[in-house]
């Protein structure tokens, strides 16, 4: 409790780039390396931005699933997004560009308060392997998809400038 309390009380920081890929890559390799045979296998993310430096998230991503690995995300908004780094609808980003993988889901944080109860629900969920049933009615007319370059495309744009 005194932890958590510590942690509560800490002020969150930002950096500028974001390697979501990078961090597939490591958590790939770890699960690989560990010697151990597990029914399951899931990577966990949770991050306030979009693949901006290392190799194309979505290749990571691609590879992990190849390997029978589940992708998780907790995308953090906690602020509107201002800067040149920040996209709108991260947790869409998430959705599409990220997570994969049997049962794989999101739960995003839009508040500091909702922290606890979206990392409790996050690590029970994933521990009972209690996937959601995907719905029997599909909308017809799906949304665009999301553009799964936003973080590269905008550290290629600063660099320009």
């Amino acid at each position: 409790m005194a932890f958590a309390e510590r942690l509560l009380q800490s002020p969150i920081h930002r950096m500028g780039y974001t390697s979501i890929s990078g961090v597939i890559d490591f958590g790939v390799r770890q699960l690989r390396q560990s010697g151990l045979q597990a029914d399951r296998q899931v990577i966990a993310i949770s991050g306030d931005g979009a693949n901006n430096t290392g190799r194309t998230v979505t290749l990571a991503r691609d590879e992990a699933l190849a390997h029978g690995i589940t992708i998780n995300g907790l995308p953090i908004m906690l602020k509107q997004p201002n800067g040149i780094w920040d996209i709108e609808d991260l947790d869409l980003y998430f959705r599409d560009c990220v997570i994969g993988g049997p049962g794989a889901f999101l739960v995003p944080v839009r508040e500091k308060t909702q922290f606890t109860e979206a990392i409790k629900a996050k690590i029970i969920r994933e521990i009972t392997d209690q996937r959601q049933p995907r719905p029997l009615v599909q909308p017809t007319q799906a949304a665009a998809p999301t553009n799964c370059l936003a973080g590269e495309l905008r550290r290629h744009q600063s660099l320009s400038r």
